[in-house]
């Protein structure tokens, strides 16, 4: 909104910012949700013996895909066939493919230190057989443990403009119809995505802003009073490379570095490299080469 007054400025995690404020839905944002977890199951198979998954019911695999293969068939049959649980007279339930996609695998996504091995060894203990470790873990809505309040919810609806009137959907009827007909970015989540429009469709405070990003080359590159750091892993969960990468053709004299690894955010994993780069960036103005990783 003031580019005039940014100086020293990293964004990472980037998300598509067009849709972000302008759009409907997120269709970008799970581009590489299913490459993360295929990483997970592929870093699993590399560990042998030191990961729990490598042997299920004294079956070992062949290959990363073969692991992957049986835990999606797995996944599959409990899309129709929910396990029950029973551990007391005051705390039962189920495990469902939706408490553990979404709550498990897809929330071990944005952080594979520490989140990978606990995922681990608690899908291994499901595979075979004890499903109160899964059940105990991933119950409860994982984004709870992240955001305990509607801020997350506040930024992102009054940072959008299609809400309120202006939503393009209202009764319950067309929201389901829309949510049915997403297309599947991921086969893991997607399924699970588009609940938000009710929240849009209600949502009630007005816009105090004019903002309207636009990428280059369509529109001006935006320019800022220094040149701005875009940050990236390679695989981020539900902030893609290639947004990141729109981004940073939209800023004049942006820099850009990309970390080679799985997360949410440069930060999901430690990396020296991209701590220098940081460093330098912050302390010295000076920006990465073309083309760092």
């Amino acid at each position: 909104m003031f580019p005039d007054r940014v100086s020293r400025l990293i964004i990472d995690g980037v998300s598509n910012l067009d849709e972000w404020y302008n759009g409907v839905y997120y269709y970008e944002s799970l581009d590489d949700t299913d490459k993360v977890y295929a990483g997970f199951v592929e870093e699993c198979f590399k560990a042998k013996e030191n990961c729990p998954l490598n042997s299920i019911k004294g079956q070992s695999f062949n290959t990363a895909s073969d692991l992957k293969t049986y835990i999606d068939d797995y996944l599959n049959n409990l899309e129709d066939e929910p396990i029950p649980v029973y551990l007391n007279n005051s705390n039962y339930g189920a495990v469902t493919r939706r408490s553990l996609v979404t709550n498990g695998i897809f929330s071990a996504t944005y952080k594979p230190d520490p989140a990978w091995p606990i995922l681990a060894k608690n899908l291994a203990a499901l595979l075979n057989g004890n499903s109160t470790p899964v059940y105990n873990a991933y119950s409860d809505l994982w984004i709870s443990s992240i955001i305990a309040d509607e801020t997350n919810t506040f930024v992102t609806l009054n940072d959008l403009w299609k809400t309120g009137p202006k939503a393009p959907f209202h009764s319950i009827k067309a929201i389901r119809n829309f949510t049915l007909a997403i297309p599947e970015a991921s086969k893991l989540v997607t399924q699970y995505m588009g609940s938000d429009m009710f929240d849009r469709a209600s949502w009630s405070v007005p816009k105090t802003h004019n903002f309207h990003p636009q990428y280059h080359p369509e529109f001006p590159k935006f320019e800022t009073a220094e040149p701005i750091l875009v940050l990236s892993t390679t695989f981020d969960p539900v902030c893609p490379l290639i947004s990141a990468q729109k981004a940073h053709n939209s800023f004049k004299g942006a820099g850009f570095v990309e970390q080679k690894s799985y997360g949410h955010c440069s930060l999901s994993m430690p990396s020296l490299c991209t701590a220098k780069h940081v460093r330098r960036y912050f302390s010295e103005g000076v920006l990465p080469e073309a083309g760092a990783t």
